[in-house]
């Protein structure tokens, strides 16, 4: 009986490792495809790990079984078996390893759209470093807002959209290893960890341009550049909703393989750069202080277009007024606003301090001294005209001299009282003064240390305006100078064109920037000028030159 349960015992146990064993070959089937297929390498190496322990496992209990078996007759016969099962196996196996290294994609498409042309792979290989192509799905797409209504057409379309685009970008990546394609969909609860993976281990201004992606997006990065570059899923697939309508069937336009290379071949080229020439910073793209003047919400848009903006400050701004001319990058104009700022807040933060240590000074003596003494300097006047108060002895004379008849007395507890409690709240205030002046003295400084001005005082002693700002002009693509004269006419809200009159030395830069073949965008209000000055736009007898040379070229 002991033997019938040792053997029943080592039976079943011989069962359950077969089965753990079995499990573990399907776990690695598993972990393989989390780990190479849907790339979450971290937890398929769990289950790959988990899955070898228990195969060894219960290869421990078949050894035995398996040694005996071996020597036997029947043993050799079971062997040829497991041999020819074994190459089978292996010959499928290995088919499977080889495609999945040496596939081949066929393009059967009608027009060959997923195929690329000679000429443009060439272009491709002559790349230099790596591209990162992200696929971005965000489920707003052609242009719409949120608040804007989809039919079922724009949500079909975006659905067959997205699968195209995947296809185009897995036909760059199957160039070579340079191009990694990232698939990003913000419904898939695995988006954030992918993101997340994006800022760790690529870019974070890349993970932040995804943040930002106003539609379905494609990205394409170079890290060696630090170069973005984004594509509206629409620059690929226009959705042809008229078509779809009369023919009851998607109809979508391909917009062909160009606009895709073209995003990767910018990659190696410089960003284009967007400027502003501007008198005061709350037209520019960096204030926000005043909506209906700032260009902030063009700088949103650039900004996601991957295109660089910048402010160049034509004026100095003193007081929040418009100061002498000058040519300076935006942050070189904050980092000068700054400091005049805290030269203000300095020479105010004395004089607070030194009327505090007064008050303090003050109440000390009419709270600490003796009656005796406080009556030495002090006295209490009374004027025929019933006005009195406290004053310093040493003035009574002078206000003898000038009222006449002035009754003098003492002062008293009472006088000590009051003094005391005025002197105390005195204090109190100019505290608080001083307490919010030196928060934003460390406020202004933190953000003056923060701001990319390098060499400033060299560039203060450069006082030749006209070369200054052509060599700020030099790596500026595209120039806009805004010229606001008119806001709200009936009221009167209305500026001079004078207050936008270019120096000599800027209109000369910016003419000569014309003549290297490159854009400026003039936003120009209508001409206003008070009547009694008419119409000379500089104040001094001199013609506008941006208005007289608009005039030339009609």
């Amino acid at each position: 009986m002991a033997v019938k349960s040792r053997n029943t015992f080592w039976h079943g146990l011989h069962l359950v490792t077969r089965l753990i064993g079995l499990t573990g070959v399907l776990a690695a089937l598993v972990g393989w495809f989390i780990y190479g297929v849907l790339d979450q390498r971290e937890i398929g190496m769990y289950v790959l790990i988990g899955s070898a322990g228990a195969v060894a496992l219960s290869l421990l209990f078949e050894v035995p079984g398996i040694v005996r078996t071996a020597f036997s007759h029947r043993g050799l016969f079971g062997f040829n078996v497991l041999l020819q099962v074994g190459l089978a196996l292996a010959i499928v196996v290995g088919a499977n390893v080889y495609s999945f290294l040496n596939y081949k994609r066929f393009d059967l498409t009608r027009d060959q759209i997923f195929t690329l042309d000679d000429e443009t792979k060439k272009q491709l290989q002559e790349l230099q470093g790596e591209t990162e192509i992200v696929v971005v799905q965000t489920y707003v797409s052609f242009g719409q807002r949120d608040e804007t209504k989809q039919d079922k057409y724009d949500f079909a379309a975006q659905r067959k959209i997205v699968e195209k685009v995947k296809d185009l970008a897995e036909a760059f990546q199957e160039l070579g290893p340079r191009f990694r394609v990232h698939i990003l969909d913000i419904q898939d609860d695995n988006y954030d960890k992918k993101l997340a993976d994006i800022r760790k281990n690529v870019s974070e201004d890349l993970s932040k341009a995804i943040d930002k992606a106003p539609e379905n997006s494609v990205f394409f990065y170079s890290k060696e550049k630090n170069s973005i570059q984004r594509l509206s899923f629409s620059d690929i697939y226009l959705l042809d909703k008229r078509g779809s309508v009369e023919h009851k069937n998607l109809v979508l336009n391909y917009q062909g393989v160009g606009p895709f290379a073209r995003k990767v071949f910018n990659i190696e080229e410089k960003t284009p750069r967007v400027a502003t020439a501007i008198i005061h910073p709350v037209l520019g793209f960096h204030d926000k202080r005043q909506q209906r003047y700032t260009m902030a919400g063009a700088k949103k848009v650039l900004d996601a277009y991957g295109l660089k903006s910048t402010d160049i400050a034509l004026r100095r701004t003193e007081d929040g007024s418009i100061g002498e001319p000058t040519i300076l990058t935006y942050e070189e104009s904050l980092y000068e606003e700054i400091e005049d700022d805290l030269a203000d807040l300095a020479e105010e933060i004395d004089e607070f301090q030194k009327a505090y240590d007064e008050m303090v000074k003050v109440n000390k003596f009419w709270s600490e001294s003796s009656m005796e003494v406080l009556n030495k300097k002090y006295g209490y006047f009374i004027l025929p005209t019933g006005q009195q108060g406290r004053i310093l002895r040493e003035n009574i004379g002078k206000l003898k001299k000038s009222v006449g008849d002035v009754k003098i007395i003492d002062v008293d507890e009472d006088d000590r009282k009051a003094m005391t409690s005025q002197s105390k709240a005195s204090a109190e205030q100019l505290k608080e003064l001083l307490d919010d002046d030196r928060e934003e003295q460390a406020r202004l400084k933190d953000k003056k240390s923060k701001l990319p001005v390098e060499n400033l005082a060299e560039k203060r002693r450069f006082t030749d305006i006209e070369a200054k700002a052509k060599a700020m002009l030099a790596d500026i693509d595209l120039l806009i100078v805004p010229r606001l004269t008119a806001v709200d006419i009936p009221r009167g809200e209305v500026y001079s064109t004078r207050i936008h009159r270019l120096e000599k030395g800027q209109f000369n830069a910016v003419k000569e920037f014309l003549k290297q073949g490159k854009p400026v965008l003039f936003l120009l209000g209508p001409t206003i000028e008070p009547p009694e000055r008419g119409p000379d736009f500089s104040g001094g007898g001199e013609v506008d030159s941006v208005e007289s040379m608009l005039g030339e070229l009609g």
